[in-house]
């Protein structure tokens, strides 16, 4: 599965791209080799 991992406003460490790559790991029974996933963080305001 190739992962797109894509931060809007957000610096992506490398702590949370093994979190994403480790979750979405398990998809690859489910789907055959060719998908792509893309996963996108953004900023989001608190609007309390």
């Amino acid at each position: 599965m190739n992962i797109n991992i894509i931060g809007r406003q957000v610096t992506i460490s490398d702590d949370i791209r093994e979190f994403v790559e480790k979750k979405l790991a398990k998809f690859d029974r489910y789907f055959p080799k060719g998908a792509d996933a893309a996963v996108t963080f953004r900023k989001v305001r608190d609007t309390v």
